[in-house]
């Protein structure tokens, strides 16, 4: 039973996460060359952003394991609990490294051996001694350099340089070779013939200065996202609820997250761009629509053009992604979600992608007088409404879109296009005072895409889609 769930067929596990790791991303560049091998392995966990929301943890177990490669007594005296947590990271470390899917959720569980590894350490301070002897193995030196290697690729890429490509990240594996090389041979000059060890004396003071350490570098983040909640996913659900029928069944990456805290069935299933399996689940389960991220989208569109008759009802930003929301229900054959009556927004939404404005705004000032704070429904009324008419014309609208979503940056954003362009035409500074505020509140809710954000205000009309 066993043999059958890993490796037989295509439902195996196996072939599940072959899929998902190697198959969706190309083949593992770790896998593909020696130099691939290392780039991988050297650049581990720094391109997903682990050490970056534990750095005193992420230094103190580079502490603890070149402690453990220098320490006096021989690895074979190490006690079990520890040889585990080590063999748990070391075997976690190169089994994932070669892959080039590696997003930070995978990696969270290899905190359990770090933390375990840095404490084991830690308690043993007063009683290990750690120095280099008189000429140490070839295994020892092997190891430093790969740990110092390592070490000084994380301070250099992390700290000092701002890296946008995985080019860039490979490339700098190779660079600070020498930063690793420099620091292995200060440690094997400066500790030969010496050891070192912490007395019991300080080992308190030291460990509430590494908790509090800790808690500072966790909770500045628990700051921040105070400060910069967006609640995106909860207007989302909310919007969801609304703009879909009763009996509407959500499948897709984000299927679980827009259906999350409504009423609306979800059916969690990962969309590949091999449709074959996917055609099987949606032929057999009613689903009606998709929640997807934007660019998934797309690939899939390029790969699979039947695709294009499907309807884009919604457009939402979740996690620093546009998600589309996609209607299918007519495309896999499923007679129960052929049944799927549209909503008023639904309508509106399919007259919109046939240019029928008219039709489209009757079915939208319908849906809107039954749900007037719908984001989605607000939205593309503006849209219609400041296409077709003046400027001013819109002005409601967005009056109404600010003062209910003054969190989303795609709203402010737009807000501050709008308001630019109003102060252009009319000279009022109220106008302008409005425009820079929204702005400012644009890139507060979305730093890492300042620069665009200020070309967008910079170049966009009123009328340009910021979510597309």
């Amino acid at each position: 039973m066993l043999v059958s769930v890993l490796a037989l067929g295509d439902g195996g596990l196996f072939s599940f996460l072959w899929q998902h790791a190697a198959g969706e991303h190309g083949f593992p560049e770790g896998l593909a060359s020696v130099s691939g091998f290392f780039e991988n392995l050297i650049s581990f966990g720094v391109k997903s952003g682990l050490h970056k929301y534990n750095p005193v943890t992420s230094f103190l177990l580079y502490l603890s394991l070149v402690g453990l490669v220098l320490r006096r007594e021989r690895l074979r005296h190490l006690d079990p609990a520890t040889i585990f947590f080590l063999g748990w990271l070391a075997g976690s470390v190169l089994f994932m490294s070669p892959f080039n899917y590696l997003p930070l959720r995978y990696l969270f569980v290899l905190m359990i051996p770090v933390c375990a590894l840095v404490g084991l350490f830690l308690s043993d301070t007063n009683r290990v001694a750690v120095g280099v002897q008189a000429k140490p193995s070839i295994i020892t030196i092997v190891l430093l350099i790969l740990l110092n290697w390592y070490f000084s690729y994380y301070v250099i890429v992390h700290l000092f340089v701002s890296l946008d490509s995985i080019i860039a990240y490979f490339r700098y594996v190779w660079i600070v070779l020498p930063a690793g090389l420099f620091l292995t041979g200060l440690q094997l000059s400066l500790l030969r013939g010496c050891s070192i060890s912490i007395p019991s004396v300080t080992r308190l003071p030291l460990f509430l200065v590494l908790l509090l350490l800790c808690a500072f570098a966790q909770g500045r983040y628990f700051y921040q996202w105070e400060g910069l909640r967006a609640y995106s996913l909860v207007s989302a659900n909310s919007s969801v609820s609304q703009i879909l029928n009763e009996n509407a069944v959500v499948s897709g990456q984000y299927g679980p997250a827009v259906t999350a805290d409504n009423n609306t069935r979800s059916l969690p299933h990962f969309l590949t761009a091999d449709l074959k399996g996917a055609a099987l689940t949606f032929r057999e389960y009613p689903v009606t629509h998709l929640a997807v991220g934007a660019s998934d989208w797309k690939t899939l569109l390029e790969k699979h053009t039947g695709l294009q008759k499907a309807s884009i009802v919604a457009r939402f930003w979740l996690r620093d992604n546009t998600v589309y929301l996609v209607r299918i229900n007519e495309m896999f054959g499923n007679a129960k979600a052929e049944r799927y009556q549209l909503t008023d927004f639904e309508i509106a939404m399919q007259h919109v992608s046939d240019n029928m404005t008219d039709s489209a705004l009757i079915h939208l000032n319908r849906f809107l007088r039954r749900y007037p704070d719908n984001q989605p429904a607000l939205l593309e009324a503006y849209y219609l409404t400041v296409q077709d008419k003046t400027l001013d014309s819109a002005r409601p609208i967005m009056d109404k879109l600010v003062s209910e979503y003054d969190t989303d940056f795609s709203v402010c954003i737009m807000a501050a296009i709008y308001y630019k362009w109003l102060h252009e035409r009319t000279g009022d500074s109220a106008d302008d005072i409005l425009s820079k505020e929204y702005l400012e509140r644009a890139i507060r809710y979305n730093r890492r895409n300042e620069n665009n954000l200020r070309l967008m205000y910079k170049h966009y009309l009123p009328t340009a889609r910021i979510l597309s």
